[in-house]
């Protein structure tokens, strides 16, 4: 199974975002984004999904596909 942080970073990368770049774009903290992207919490799919394709600009069924 793959994690929701792990998907988060490889989206986030390919966006060619910083982490402080995709918590302020997407209305949280740095430290909570840290938190989802390291798998210490897990974000919500909602959360995952608004992420992937509302600030990285990814198709979410390219990264899970």
């Amino acid at each position: 199974m793959i994690e929701a942080g792990n998907i988060l970073k490889c989206a986030r990368k390919q966006s060619g975002l910083k982490q402080v770049d995709a918590a302020i774009a997407y209305g949280v903290s740095e430290r909570t984004y840290q938190r989802w992207e390291n798998n210490e919490i897990q974000p919500k799919f909602v959360d995952v999904v608004g992420l992937i394709e509302g600030v990285f600009k990814v198709e979410f069924r390219d990264l899970v596909g």
